[in-house]
């Protein structure tokens, strides 16, 4: 079965939020590919995603140097006079300062238990711990990307939020942090 959209993405430019989320990957795609000389493996699947939350399918997805997933999706978008403060009074579309939320993660496969010969096996304590050293790793991957190479370049506010942990459920941890960016 095949899904149409009623509306591409060539048929309607959004001036707003989608030249942030486009920017705010490919920076944070660009630090991962800077830092693969030094044993960063870039996640294999990277993209812009809509909805409420991520499907985390991807995020055991292992092949030639690459592993896990990588996304960024609009959380929140509203008019922000006084950032990053919500405009409470209405304004004129034309005068409008925008706040831009975005949620920004970084899953890859977990270390999970296996069977063998009928027994549950445990994975080794070194596995969990590289297992949370890239996580830590991809969480600042993450921080520098929007701070330094999206704000400083862009020349633009941004305020980061938190960065909770996702896992080890489905196989993959990792974790995902919100970035309200300003856009005037």
């Amino acid at each position: 079965m095949s899904t149409t959209l009623c509306v591409t993405q060539s048929t309607v430019a959004d001036p707003v939020a989608a030249p942030v989320l486009a920017a705010v990957l490919d920076c944070v795609l660009d630090l991962y590919d800077e830092l693969q000389p030094q044993g960063i493996t870039t996640p294999c699947a990277a993209a812009v995603v809509s909805g409420g939350a991520p499907a985390l399918d991807r995020g055991m997805d292992q092949a030639d140097g690459c592993c896990g997933q990588l996304w960024v999706r609009l959380v929140s978008l509203y008019p922000s006079a006084a950032f990053p403060e919500q405009d409470a009074l209405p304004r004129a579309l034309e005068d409008m300062a925008w706040a831009v939320v975005l949620e920004v993660g970084v899953v890859r496969p977990a270390p999970v238990i296996q069977e063998v010969a009928g027994e549950a096996v445990l994975p080794p304590m070194e596995e969990e711990q590289e297992a949370a050293a890239v996580a830590v790793t991809d969480a600042a991957i993450i921080r520098q990307a929007l701070m330094s190479n999206y704000a400083q370049d862009q020349d633009v506010a941004v305020v980061l939020g938190a960065y909770p942990p996702l896992g080890p459920d489905g196989g993959i941890v990792g974790g995902a942090t919100t970035v309200t960016v300003q856009v005037v």
